[in-house]
C-alpha cells in the first residue's frame, strides 16, 4: 500500500494582512522614538519672527529698536524664530499614522557673528539637555522627543529657537540656516531653511567709568625711595569700566556695542586747604604738595603687587584691592571675565591711563567681589555691565603746608576725558553718567583710632562659618541650641585698619557675659578656652597673650535681668582662677555669670586683633523657646597706660586701674521672635558686633522639598513638556527633626505641620497624597495652600516623606516657571526663622505649539457590498485659534495613485463630527460641511481658495443621512485652541469583488501661509477567501513532503459544508498536485480527498512545519473543521 500525503493551506485576506503588519512593526516603534524610516519632515516654515523684547524705543536709530517685528534687534537682546514643521509618511508605508519620533535640529549662524551671538539653551527647555552650542556660539544642535502616546506623524510640530545677541556691532547682519529631520532619516531627507530674512543689529557706544574710593584705606605710611623717607597718608581708588545704558533697569544693556581698542582716561588730582574759620577761604595747594600715584594694578581680590615695583600695596586690611567692586578676572557673578591691562603715567597733577586687551564673554558681574558668600544683593543692575576694574593708590605726603593749624585739608580725584571707540569704529561722545566721576575726602594728619568687636557662636573651636555656626548666618541673630548641647562663645576685638601707631593696644580686659543659670563653662576637645592673635577682619597677627578668669556677682547669684547683665562692668564683679575657687568662696549654688580675659603680654597694632573663646554647655535649667543673650564690656589700654600685670589684675581684689583709653559696652537688644518665627524689628540691633542671641530648642526642624519625577537618565526632572502629556508633577516633602546631643531622652509626641504653597498654574490632584489628604486653602492670588499635620514625631527619628501630585495648567506659556515651596512648623521644640525651615523647587514648562492630523479606518477588511468607516482626527494642541481651517478628503477612485482598485460604486451614507475643546464636547456651529460629486476636486489641495465657495460644492448638515454619490468632502471654520475634531465618514459599497482595494488620505490647512498637513494612507480591502493544498506520494512514509517525492495529478478533492456535510464543490489536482477552492463565502468547511484501493493516507501533522505535513484524518479522509473563513 502506498501512503498518500495531503496538506491544506487556508487563506483569508485579513490573515495575510495581519501577518504583514504584525509584531515586527510594533517592536520597531516600541520606544516611540525612531520612525525616520517611515516618516520625514516634508516642510519647515518660519511662521513668526520676533526681533527683540520690550521696552521699545521711539525710533530705530543706532542703539534703539521700535518694535518686535521690524527685523531690527538691539545688542544684548534676543531673536525668536517660531518654526512650523510638517511631518509626513513616506510613500509605501502601510501605517496610517505613527506615534513618537525624534526631531533633530541644527541651526547655524554665519561666521560674521562669532562670539557676539549665542543660541540660548536656557530659553529652549524643549531640548531637555540634548542641546549643544559651539564655542563661538554659532551652531546649535539638539533634538525634540515627541510624545510616544500621541499620533505625531503625519502632523505638525512647532519649535521655538532663541538666539541671544550680545555686544554685536551696529549693522551686523544675522541670517541663520535651519535644518530639521527625523531620527532615522537619510541625509538627503533633511529639510533646510536657508532663505531666512536678515535681522540687523542696532547698537551704539554707551560707556561709563565708576570712580570709587576704597573706604578701608586711609593709612599713614612711610615712602622710602632714592635714599629719602617721606611720611604721608595712603588712599585707594577703583575704576570700574562699564557698559552703561541710560534706559534704566528695564532696558538692560540692549543697544550697547562692545568697545574695542585702547580706552584712555585722565585722573585729575587736587589738594585743597580750607580755613576752619572761613569756609570760603579755599586754597589749591596741589602744585606745592602734589599727591603721588603710589601704585596701581588690575583689581585682583588678593594682596598681590602693583605695576610699580618695590611699593607695597598691602599695607593693611583690604588695602591692596577694592572689595566693593568686582574683581578683574575670572567671570561669574563677582568677577569680570577679563579686564585686560592698564598703564598709568603721572604728569604733575594728572594721571594719564590707557586700558587695553580687555575681553568679553557676554556675562557680567552683579555684585561686589567681597560681598558676603551668602549674599543675594544686586550691586550692579541689568543696565550695567562691568567689564574691567582697575585699582590704584594715591599717596598724600605730610608737609608743612598740609600741617598748618586752622585748616582742613581735602583731596579730590576726578576722572575725565574718556576716549573710547566701539567695535564698529564709532567714537564715544561722553560717559553715560557723570555723577560717579569724582571723589572728595578729608585728608587728615592725625587719624582717630577705631576698634571693632564681633560675637560668634559655634559648635567647635576655631570654626565659625558654614554648618559649624549655631545660626543660619553669623549676622542673623538666630542661633539655636538644645539642652545638653556644648558650643563655643567667641569674642573678637580688631584694631582699625588705618589706626596710627599712637592707637596700638598694650593691654586688654574683656568681660564676656552670659546667663549663669542656663549656661556653664565646660570642655570641648579637652579645652575650656582658647585665644589666638587673629581676629575678624584683621590683616596682621597680634602677639597678645591672655589668661581667663571666672566671673561672679558678689552674692553668687545669677543675673536678675538682661539689663543688669548689659550694664554691669568688671568693677562690679568678683573673679576667680577656677570655677571650683568660685564655688568654694561663694557657695555651691553660686553661678559663673561670665569670664574675663586679661592680657598678660604683647600688643595689638593696626589691622590686627585677637580671638577669645570659651566652651559652654546648656544646662537642664534652660527653657525651650526662651532666648538668652551674650554681651561684652571691654577696656583697652594704650602705651601710656600699659598695666603692670604683676599687681594690676582682677585676681588681686585691691588692684587699682587707670581709666581705660577705650571702653566698649554696647546696648545690645537680644533677638525676639513673633508668633511665626520671624525676628522682630529692633531686636538683634547692631548685629554680631553688639552681641549674640541663643534660642533654646528641643530639636532642629528642617524640611527638604524635592521633585520625585526623574528623567530617562535618572536625574531630577526640571522640564515638563505639555505636548508630551507631561501635565503632572510629583513633589516630595521630607520633614526632619534633628538633634545635636547624644545624651538624655529626646522629645517625643511632637506635631509637625507642613504648609505647601502652590502657585497659580499648579493644582493639587485629590487623592494623590501618600499621607493623609491635606487641608486645601484656595488663596486670594489663585494659588493653593496645602496643609499636612503629622502627629507623634520624635526628635532624632525619621519622618516619612510625603509625596503628592499637582496638575500643571496645560495652557501654561512656553518657558513658564512654577515654584512650589514648603514651610515646616512644630510644637514643643521652640520656634526658629522661617528661612531655616523652608525649601522649594522650581520646574519649567515646555509648551510648544503643535497640530496633529491622522486618519483611521474601522475595518481594514469588509465583506462584499460592506460599509467602509473612516475617522479623520485633527488636534490643535496650541492655545491659539486657527481662523482659516480647511480639511479636504478626496474619496477613493480608480487611478488615484493611492493603489485604489475596485469594482462597482459606493455612496456617502453620512458624516458625523464631534468637537471637543479642552476635553469637553462642544457644538459644531463653528463648522461648515461641504460635499461635491465633481471630479475637479481630485486636483485640489486643502489650501484651495475655492473650497466651499466654488459652484461644485454643496453645503450639508452635519450628522444627517446623505446616501449620495460623492467624490470629495470638505470641512471649514475657525477652530479654537485646544480643540480635537473627529470626523467620521461612512461609505456604502455596491457590486464590488473580492480583493478590491479602497485607499484614502485626507489633508488640512492650518496656517494659510504654511504647507498643508496630510494624513497617512489607510486601506480597506474586500475579503477574499480560499483553501489550497497539494497531494503527494509519501514514498518514504515519514509524513512530510521531501524534495524527491512526486506530486499526484487527477486526484478528486471535495469541499464540504461542515455544518451539514453537504458537498459545496469539487476539483481535481493539477500536474503539480495542487488543488484550490477560491472566492469562498463566509462559513465553516471541511476538505475531503478520495483515496483509491492502492493508497492510504499518511500520518497527520507530523513535525512542526505545517506547510509540508498532512492535515487529513486517516479514518474520515477529511480535514478538521476549518473555522477561519467564518470571519474577516
Amino acid at each position: 500500500m502506498i501512503l498518500l500525503g495531503v496538506f491544506a493551506l487556508i487563506f483569508s485576506i485579513n490573515n495575510k494582512e495581519n501577518e504583514s503588519l504584525g509584531s515586527g512593526n510594533e517592536e520597531y516603534n516600541a520606544g516611540g522614538t525612531i520612525n525616520g524610516d517611515k516618516g520625514y519632515i516634508s516642510s519647515a516654515q518660519i511662521i513668526q519672527t520676533k526681533t527683540g523684547t520690550g521696552p521699545w524705543d521711539a525710533n530705530d536709530e543706532p542703539g534703539n529698536d521700535s518694535s518686535e517685528d521690524n527685523n531690527i534687534v538691539r545688542s544684548f537682546d534676543q531673536v525668536t524664530w517660531t518654526i512650523d514643521l510638517t511631518m509626513t509618511l513616506k510613500s509605501g508605508i502601510a501605517e496610517s499614522n505613527l506615534t513618537g519620533g525624534i526631531i533633530k535640529v541644527e541651526a547655524t549662524i554665519p561666521q560674521n557673528c562669532a562670539n557676539v551671538v549665542s543660541w540660548d539653551l536656557d530659553s529652549m527647555g524643549w531640548l531637555e539637555g540634548s542641546g549643544k552650542v559651539s564655542s563661538d556660539g554659532l551652531v546649535l544642535t539638539g533634538q525634540y522627543v515627541m510624545s510616544t502616546t500621541d499620533n505625531t506623524i503625519p502632523g505638525k510640530q512647532t519649535l521655538v529657537l532663541v538666539l541671544k545677541v550680545e555686544g554685536a556691532q551696529n549693522q551686523t547682519k544675522i541670517k541663520p540656516e535651519f535644518k530639521f529631520w527625523l531620527e532615522g532619516n537619510e541625509d538627503e531627507e533633511k529639510y533646510t531653511i536657508n532663505d531666512v530674512q536678515d535681522v540687523t543689529v542696532s547698537a551704539a557706544p554707551k560707556y561709563n567709568v565708576e570712580l570709587k574710593r576704597n573706604d578701608s584705606l586711609a593709612k599713614e605710611i612711610t615712602l622710602n625711595e632714592n635714599g629719602e623717607s617721606q611720611n604721608g597718608r595712603l588712599y585707594g581708588y577703583s575704576l570700574t569700566y562699564q557698559l552703561y545704558n541710560e534706559g534704566g533697569v528695564a532696558k538692560g544693556l540692549k543697544g550697547i556695542e562692545y568697545p574695542e581698542g585702547e580706552i584712555n582716561l585722565d585722573l585729575n588730582l587736587k589738594l585743597e586747604k580750607v580755613s576752619t574759620s572761613n569756609t570760603n577761604n579755599i586754597q589749591d595747594i596741589t602744585e606745592t604738595s602734589t599727591p603721588i600715584l603710589y601704585n596701581y594694578k588690575m583689581n585682583k581680590y588678593d594682596n598681590s603687587s602693583g605695576f610699580i615695583p618695590n611699593r607695597n600695596m598691602a599695607v593693611t586690611y583690604h588695602a591692596a584691592h577694592e572689595w566693593r567692586a568686582p574683581a578683574a578676572f575670572g567671570g561669574g557673578d563677582r568677577q569680570c571675565y577679563d579686564s585686560g591691562t592698564i598703564s598709568m603715567n603721572q604728569n604733575k597733577n594728572t594721571i594719564n591711563t590707557s586700558l587695553t586687551d580687555y575681553k568679553f564673554n557676554g556675562e557680567f558681574p552683579v555684585r561686589f567681589v567681597g560681598a558676603d558668600p551668602g549674599s543675594t544683593a544686586i550691586n550692579y543692575a541689568d543696565n550695567i555691565g562691568c567689564f574691567s576694574v582697575v585699582y590704584f593708590q594715591v599717596f598724600v605726603p605730610f608737609t608743612e603746608e598740609t600741617s598748618e593749624g586752622g585748616y582742613n585739608y581735602y583731596l579730590t580725584v576726578t576722572d575725565t576725558n574718556m576716549k573710547a571707540y566701539s567695535s564698529s569704529g564709532t567714537k564715544l561722545s561722553k560717559q553715560t553718567i557723570a555723577t560717579d566721576d569724582s571723589n572728595r575726602l578729608q585728608h587728615v594728619i592725625l587719624n582717630s583710632g577705631g576698634y571693632s568687636t564681633y560675637h560668634w557662636l559655634s559648635s567647635n573651636f576655631g570654626n565659625y562659618s558654614g554648618s559649624s555656626g549655631l545660626y543660619s548666618h553669623y549676622s542673623q541673630g538666630d542661633a539655636k541650641a538644645e539642652i545638653g548641647q556644648k558650643f563655643i562663645y567667641r569674642f573678637d576685638i580688631t584694631c582699625g585698619a588705618n589706626n596710627d601707631s599712637k592707637d596700638d593696644i598694650y593691654d586688654v580686659n574683656a568681660l564676656m557675659k552670659f546667663d549663669g543659670q542656663v549656661l556653664k563653662p565646660t570642655q570641648i576637645d579637652g579645652m575650656t578656652n582658647r585665644t589666638t592673635g587673629k581676629s575678624t577682619n584683621s590683616f596682621f597677627t597680634s602677639n597678645m597673650k591672655f589668661k581667663m578668669l571666672y566671673a561672679a556677682k558678689k552674692d553668687g547669684s545669677n543675673w536678675e535681668s538682661d539689663s543688669e547683665m548689659k550694664s554691669t562692668i568688671e568693677d562690679d564683679l568678683l573673679f576667680f582662677k577656677s570655677e571650683d575657687d568660685l564655688k568654694k568662696q561663694l557657695g555651691e549654688n553660686a553661678k559663673c555669670i561670665g569670664v574675663l580675659f586679661e592680657s598678660i603680654s604683647g600688643t595689638a597694632t593696626a589691622s590686627s586683633g585677637f580671638t577669645l573663646e570659651v566652651a559652654l554647655e546648656v544646662t537642664q535649667q534652660a527653657q525651650i523657646g526662651n532666648v538668652y543673650q551674650f554681651v561684652t564690656s571691654s577696656k583697652l589700654y594704650k602705651k601710656d597706660k600699659k598695666l603692670d600685670r604683676t599687681t594690676q589684675t582682677k585676681e588681686n581684689p585691691t588692684a587699682q586701674f587707670p581709666s581705660p583709653d577705650v571702653s566698649i559696652n554696647y546696648n545690645y537688644i537680644k533677638t525676639s521672635y513673633d508668633k511665626n518665627g520671624n525676628i522682630m524689628s529692633g531686636t538683634h540691633n547692631g548685629g554680631y558686633t553688639y552681641g549674640q542671641s541663643l534660642l533654646i530648642v528641643g530639636g532642629k526642624l528642617s524640611v527638604i522639598h524635592s521633585v520625585e519625577d526623574k528623567t530617562t537618565a535618572g536625574s531630577d526632572k526640571v522640564n515638563y513638556d505639555i505636548g508630551r502629556n507631561e501635565n503632572t508633577v510629583t513633589f516630595g516633602l521630607k520633614p526632619q527633626l534633628q538633634t545635636s546631643v547624644t545624651t538624655g531622652t529626646p522629645m517625643s509626641n511632637i506635631t509637625v505641620t507642613l504648609e505647601e504653597t502652590l502657585p497659580v498654574g499648579l493644582e493639587y490632584i485629590p487623592g494623590s497624597s501618600s499621607y493623609n489628604e491635606p487641608t486645601i486653602e484656595n488663596l486670594s492670588n489663585g494659588g493653593q495652600k496645602l496643609t499636612w499635620i503629622i502627629y507623634g514625631c520624635t526628635v532624632g527619628q525619621d519622618i516619612e516623606k510625603i509625596t503628592y501630585q499637582a496638575k500643571i495648567d496645560e495652557e501654561s506659556a512656553n518657558g513658564t516657571q512654577y515654584t512650589a515651596s514648603v514651610l515646616a512648623t512644630a510644637d514643643k521644640i521652640g520656634t526658629s526663622l522661617p528661612s531655616t525651615r523652608t525649601d522649594s523647587n522650581t520646574i519649567q514648562i515646555t509648551n510648544l505649539a503643535s497640530h496633529r492630523l491622522y486618519k483611521e479606518v474601522e475595518n481594514t477588511i469588509i465583506e462584499k457590498n460592506g460599509k467602509i468607516k473612516y475617522t479623520v482626527v485633527y488636534e490643535n494642541k496650541t492655545e491659539d485659534p486657527v481662523p482659516e481651517f480647511q480639511l479636504l478628503d478626496v474619496l477613493p477612485y480608480n487611478g488615484d495613485n493611492r493603489e485604489t482598485d475596485f469594482n462597482g460604486t459606493y455612496t456617502l451614507e453620512n458624516i458625523n463630527i464631534q468637537q471637543k475643546v479642552n476635553g469637553a464636547v462642544q457644538s459644531t456651529n463653528n463648522l461648515k460641511l461641504y460635499t461635491t460629486n465633481s471630479t475637479t476636486v481630485r486636483n485640489m489641495t486643502a489650501k484651495d481658495d475655492g473650497i466651499g465657495t466654488d459652484n461644485i460644492w454643496a453645503e450639508k448638515t452635519i450628522g444627517s443621512s446623505l446616501n449620495e454619490s460623492v467624490t470629495g468632502i470638505a470641512v471649514k471654520g475657525q477652530i479654537a485652541g485646544k480643540t480635537r475634531l473627529e470626523i467620521e465618514v461612512t461609505l456604502q459599497t455596491q457590486n464590488n469583488e473580492a480583493k478590491d482595494i479602497y485607499a484614502n488620505t485626507a489633508m488640512a490647512q492650518v496656517y494659510a501661509d504654511s504647507e498643508q498637513m496630510q494624513t497617512g494612507k489607510v486601506e480597506t480591502k474586500v475579503v477574499y477567501r480560499e483553501i489550497t493544498g497539494k497531494v503527494w506520494d509519501d514514498s518514504n512514509r515519514n509524513g512530510v513532503i521531501d524534495s524527491s517525492e512526486k506530486y499526484l495529478e487527477g486526484r478528486v478533492v471535495k469541499l464540504l459544508n461542515s455544518t451539514n456535510s453537504t458537498e459545496v464543490t469539487r476539483t481535481t489536482t493539477n500536474a503539480q498536485g495542487e488543488y484550490e477552492f477560491t472566492d469562498l463565502a463566509k462559513g465553516t468547511y471541511k476538505v475531503e480527498v478520495e483515496v483509491d484501493d492502492l493508497h492510504e493516507l499518511t500520518d497527520k501533522e507530523v513535525g512542526s512545519n505545517r506547510e509540508i505535513n498532512s492535515k487529513f484524518n486517516q479514518a474520515s479522509k477529511q480535514t478538521d473543521e476549518i473555522t477561519k473563513l467564518n470571519t474577516i
